[in-house]
């Protein structure tokens, strides 16, 4: 049997509960927030690559405006688009899949120490890197992908876009378009 209850008894529930109650809710929505936050708060790095051809200004004698100042070069471009600083700690290949061993796991070559590698990037900040060993190693016949590596341990793939690019020929300029433009009024 219930107890029953007596006609004039207190049948609310005091302020107390629902301050309680208020309070238990309040911090559930926070926890969930720094968890949330927890999960999306760190660094994640944009990894590009293009052609970079260097051009120098000529004298006011010369028929064109400009002249080549060096052979074109790849420049890879890294880029910290997160919200914590990184280290990005090297550079590297992943070499496919060949008929000679079809067994064979694919494997790739990395490179950690060099002038270019470790370097810190903060938030919103980018590095650039050129060199003959990073630009040969990556136009590789046998190449699947390029990677950067970060301090903790994550790797960065550079786009298919970006790689299809620089295993192609650069883009030079034609040489009428750095012919001196000709003043307004002259045919």
């Amino acid at each position: 049997m219930l107890p029953e209850i007596a006609p004039n008894a207190q049948t609310q529930l005091g302020p107390a509960f629902w301050l309680g109650l208020w309070g238990a809710f309040l911090s559930t929505l926070l926890a969930a927030q720094k968890l949330w936050d927890a999960f999306r708060d760190r660094g994640r790095l944009k990894f590009h690559a293009s052609w970079q051809q260097q051009y120098k200004p000529t004298a006011s004698g010369t028929g064109t405006t400009h002249e080549v100042a060096a052979a074109p070069e790849v420049r890879f471009t890294v880029t910290n688009v997160g919200r914590r600083p990184m280290q990005v700690t090297g550079f590297g290949i992943r070499l496919k899949w060949t008929i000679r061993h079809p067994f064979r796991r694919r494997f790739g070559l990395q490179s950690f120490l060099s002038e270019h590698f470790p370097r810190r990037i903060a938030e919103g900040e980018q590095m650039e890197f050129t060199g003959s060993l990073y630009s040969n190693q990556a136009r590789g016949q046998h190449v699947s992908a390029v990677l950067v590596y970060d301090s903790l341990g994550g790797h960065w793939k550079l786009r298919k876009k970006d790689l299809k690019a620089i295993r192609g020929e650069p883009l030079v300029l034609p040489p009428e378009f750095l012919q001196r433009r000709r003043q307004l009024g002259t045919p």
